[in-house]
Parts: C-alpha cells; sequence; structure tokens
C-alpha cells in the first residue's frame, strides 16, 4: 500500500511539472491581445453573409480556446484576410446526370501581423469542404455554420503551429 501511495505522489508531481495542451498548439506569454478583422470575399461566387458568419466563428474560436483578449486598437495579433474561392461542385452522379452528393469548397487566404514576433508575419492558404445531398438552397444556412467552424479551427492550428 505504501509503494503505491508512492507511486501516486510521484506521478502526480510529475503531472505538475510538465505542461501539456490537447489543442496540440502553443501560445506564447507574451502575447496578450488579438484583433481579428471581417475577411473580405473576393471569389467569383459571393455569398453576402458568408464573411461576416466566418469572421465572427473565427474570433469565437480564439477567444475560446485560448487567453487573448479581443481589442479594436493595436493588438499584439492581427488576422485580416480574403475569401478567395467558393465553389460548389458535384462529386457523385445518379441517374438523368443529377448530383447525388454535391462539396462546398471554400478557401481562405489570411495573413498574420505580430508586432512582439516578426518572424511569424506571413500570408497563409487554407481550405476545407463539407459535402451534402440535399439542395444547397435548403441547406445554406447549415453548411456556412459547418464550414466556417472546419475553417476557423484550420486557421487556428496554422496560426498556433509554428510559435
Amino acid at each position: 500500500m505504501r509503494k503505491l501511495h508512492c507511486i501516486y505522489v510521484l506521478l502526480g508531481l510529475l503531472l505538475q511539472s510538465c505542461w501539456y495542451s490537447f489543442t496540440g498548439v502553443s501560445i506564447p506569454n507574451e502575447l496578450k491581445t488579438l484583433k481579428i478583422e471581417n475577411f473580405t470575399n473576393t471569389s467569383e461566387l459571393v455569398v453576402p453573409a458568408f464573411s461576416q458568419i466566418f469572421s465572427q466563428k473565427l474570433r469565437d474560436k480564439f477567444l475560446s480556446q485560448s487567453s487573448l483578449k479581443q481589442i479594436d486598437g493595436q493588438a499584439d495579433l492581427i488576422i485580416k484576410g480574403n475569401i478567395t474561392g467558393y465553389q460548389i461542385m458535384p462529386i457523385a452522379l445518379q441517374g438523368n446526370d443529377r448530383a447525388a452528393q454535391n462539396r462546398l469548397t471554400v478557401s481562405i487566404e489570411f495573413q498574420l501581423i505580430s508586432n512582439k514576433f516578426e518572424e511569424f508575419n506571413k500570408v497563409y492558404n487554407v481550405s476545407n469542404f463539407v459535402d451534402f445531398t440535399t439542395a444547397y438552397s435548403s441547406a445554406e444556412n447549415q453548411l456556412i455554420q459547418e464550414i466556417s467552424e472546419k475553417l476557423s479551427q484550420d486557421i487556428f492550428n496554422k496560426t498556433f503551429s509554428n510559435w
């Protein structure tokens, strides 16, 4: 029993001395503030609500999964970008040349600007997709939410994976 107790104590000390992130990203302690500008839609197909919904979803992701505080002025980390592609393509056909399944693909170009870590000031591209089987018009709101969540996670991971 005493041996088991010692193992628990050692394990507890070991876990306290180590820090592990379940998100797989690390954020430098020097970064305290964040500004995410509204993304501009420069794609050929423009869905009016997408830019605003995506920008807000991205803010929500960073604020809920980091200790960064959103500000309007000069921040330690600024993220801005463009929606460069919004495309709907059939990926599976059924009889009569009708699509049995479609894919919404969205591409984003974003820029990181850090006044504390100039070596990380870069432009990145991310792209993701959502497959759907119903008519786009009836699934549009759900698709926009899903693809915005996926792209927000991609940008969050890309932003902090190189720090």
